[in-house]
């Protein structure tokens, strides 16, 4: 498929990389949604397989089984130039696709890897989504439930901050654990 919505279409296409649609189960009740696609993710149309997706995987596969519990994407498709953030219109322009994808897989747990996905993801609430941060969870009421975690990328530059990211999936697992059986 040709995108060309928006000008990381033509970027995508000048450097030869691919579309990043996401990975994973279509059966996950988990959805991890990062910012964008790395180099390595756009070389290969995988997302979160560079050096900081390897350690998120790691950190993650202590709590989930990779392959079958989470469903893996990010706020855009295509890599931006220099790796910068993308810009609202560009997350605007793939927002049907990860529309799409939230309401074939139907996660009921979204984490966020990073500020930007925890800022797009705030920005997509509407009537049609009842989101909650896990803390105010009232589960008769959820279309899903929102847990916020570190960017990898942020760890691997302060790998201290590792435990805190820990120790975060770690007050969550029962949570977790309930959603992955």
């Amino acid at each position: 498929m040709a995108c060309h919505n928006c000008e990381l279409g033509n970027f995508r296409k000048e450097n030869n990389y691919k579309i990043v649609w996401g990975e994973g189960s279509l059966n996950a009740r988990i959805m991890l949604v990062g910012e964008a696609p790395g180099e390595n993710e756009a070389l290969e149309g995988r997302p979160f397989i560079g050096r900081s997706g390897k350690l998120l995987r790691k950190l993650l596969s202590e709590f989930l089984d990779i392959k079958k519990d989470i469903f893996i994407t990010n706020t855009v498709l295509c890599r931006p130039p220099n790796n910068r953030e993308p810009n609202i219109e560009e997350q605007l322009s793939c927002y049907p696709h990860l529309d799409t994808t939230f309401h074939l897989i139907k996660p009921k747990l979204i984490l966020t890897a990073g500020k930007v996905a925890a800022e797009w993801l705030s920005r997509i609430t509407h009537k049609d989504y009842k989101i909650y941060q896990l803390e105010e969870a009232e589960w008769d009421d959820v279309w899903f439930l929102w847990l916020p975690l570190y960017h990898p990328s942020y760890l691997l530059r302060k790998p201290t901050e590792k435990d805190k990211f820990k120790a975060t999936l770690e007050k969550y697992s029962k949570i977790i654990k309930k959603l992955v059986r």
